[in-house]
């Protein structure tokens, strides 16, 4: 797509800033200074106009514009609406925008690509048939060819794959005996409704997957799940699962707690709210992505599909809650540093395999509530989740990423994630990852934005006024200064202070480089 950015009245008159580009980006627009870090900077001649202004978030075929909180604001004129205010919206190709004194009209060009419609189980789109598209081996990140017209429900993650991995992965099967028919039985005799103990030996494996699932999947039973469907909800049916409840919504999209019908397989569903309207096949490719995701520290992906052209995930259900449990509304700390730092320790194990698969890919929206926690043999099991916005950091492959919500979590950004938002590399993972931490032994964030805890309890009691920011959420992750750590819990180790600062360095070059090094450092602190 491509993206225009026309000065049309003011300081700069006749000036335009141009992006074509297919993959998701950032690019911060605000007034030229030598402090300024815009990408797009406009005249020093308006001095309404902020250093840090507003920021647009490209997510083919979407521009979201969000203006957190600039000194003057950001006017939007569409068409024949009267003039408003806007703090986040989603463009349109014509719109006119005013900062300061100055007038900006936005082109917004999304290349139009004929598809056609065929329905299968679930309501998927075929692509037009056209030429070969050129992808990445989703394990070495070799470039291959593919054909464009696939089913969404058949994508194997074999086409993907170049031939030598392809070769490699058969003669690996080839070597893995097959279980024999009473380890069969033996596996499928533990296969029982999580909440009444009925067997479910005769469905768990109605798709083939129970095996392939054994150590993840839970089941329930049509009569338990019956008790569990929420009568209010609006969607009943998703695809092949059962929606029994909502388990949260944000502004990528809707997670349920589902079941499948075949089988009484217990899953976690994510419809996105954006439609699909990208037939080069960049879902497609994350499809993949997630398939060879298999580690004990990632939630397990299980399938994918569309429903009524929204493309949803369907992965692991994960019944311990998440990290930030473990900070109660009223602001304790409800787990003891070591514990926090093993928790953290082993989730750098399933980041570092993340990082390191394949195309190797960067997650970017770590925080305690994507991080969750299953039960093994008694012991809390950390799991990282919602890979939306994870994209291959070598070879730039599209990723499945939606309008409407900004690219991470303000507290848990570097600078980098701001400035230079589609080269980011494993540093940006690892800086989440140490304020993460950070917040589950203080409560607090290094930089002064309000905790978790206080927000929720604000917005209880009804202080919306409290939750004004005082400052820019640019601002402060550009310029901030992250207070050590020491200054926040002082019965902490100096040797732990000190690792935990390091990982939240400004510099990346100056943060641990690998979630490895990281999770070592760690370690050798306590």
């Amino acid at each position: 797509m491509k993206i225009k950015m026309s000065v049309i009245e003011g300081a700069g008159m006749g000036t335009t800033y141009e992006l074509e580009s297919e993959e998701a980006d950032n690019i911060l627009v605000g007034r030229d200074d030598v402090a300024s870090k815009a990408k797009w900077r406009l005249s020093k001649g308006d001095h309404f106009v902020s250093r840090t202004h507003f920021t647009l978030e490209i997510r083919p075929p979407n521009v979201q514009l969000v203006d957190p909180l600039s000194a003057n604001g950001t006017f939007l004129f569409r068409r024949d609406a009267p003039k408003k205010k806007v703090e986040e919206v989603l463009l349109e190709d014509g719109d006119i925008l005013q900062v300061g004194k100055t007038r900006l009209q936005m082109a917004i060009e999304v290349p139009l690509v004929p598809i056609k419609t065929q329905i299968y189980s679930g309501d998927f789109l075929l692509p037009v048939d056209g030429a070969m598209i050129d992808v990445r081996c989703i394990r070495c990140g070799k470039l291959i060819t593919i054909p464009p017209s696939v089913n969404l429900d058949e994508i194997p993650e074999e086409d993907f794959i170049c031939d030598v991995c392809k070769a490699s992965l058969e003669k690996k099967k080839r070597k893995t005996p097959s279980p024999k028919r009473e380890e069969k039985v033996s596996a499928a005799a533990n296969f029982t409704c999580v909440k009444c103990g009925k067997s479910m030996q005769d469905t768990a494996d109605l798709d083939g997957k129970a095996q392939q699932l054994a150590d993840v999947a839970l089941y329930l039973c049509s009569r338990c799940a019956s008790k569990e469907v929420d009568p209010k909800r609006q969607e009943k049916n998703i695809g092949n699962y059962q929606v029994l409840s909502k388990l949260g919504e944000g502004g990528m999209g809707i997670v349920y707690k589902v079941r499948h019908t075949r089988t009484g397989r217990v899953a976690a569903l994510k419809v996105t709210k954006a439609k699909l309207n990208d037939p080069d096949r960049r879902f497609l490719r994350e499809i993949g992505i997630l398939k060879c995701l298999a580690h004990p520290n990632l939630v397990r992906f299980y399938e994918s599909g569309e429903h009524q052209r929204k493309p949803f995930f369907v992965s692991e259900f994960v019944t311990g809650g998440d990290l930030s449990q473990f900070v109660s509304v009223e602001g304790n700390i409800l787990l003891d540093y070591e514990e926090a730092v093993r928790l953290i320790a082993e989730s750098l194990v399933g980041l570092e395999f993340f990082h390191q698969t394949g195309n190797r890919y960067v997650h970017r929206d770590l925080k305690p509530e994507n991080i969750l926690l299953s039960t093994r043999d008694g012991k809390k099991v950390p799991k990282l989740t919602d890979l939306g916005l994870s994209r291959s950091y070598e070879t730039h492959g599209g990723t499945v990423t939606k309008a409407g919500e900004f690219a991470g979590t303000w507290m848990y950004m570097p600078p980098e994630q701001v400035t230079d938002f589609k080269h980011c590399k494993p540093p940006v993972d690892i800086y989440a990852m140490g304020v993460t931490l950070y917040y589950l032994i203080t409560a607090e964030y290094p930089l002064d934005f309000p905790p978790t805890w206080k927000v929720k309890k604000w917005l209880k009691e009804g202080k919306l006024s409290e939750l004004v920011a005082k400052r820019d959420p640019v601002k402060m992750v550009l310029h901030g200064r992250r207070k050590p750590i020491e200054t926040k819990n002082k019965n902490l180790p100096a040797s732990l202070c000190k690792v935990i600062n390091k990982s939240m360095s400004t510099d990346p070059k100056k943060r641990y480089q690998t979630a490895e090094e990281f999770r070592q450092a760690l370690l050798e602190a306590i």
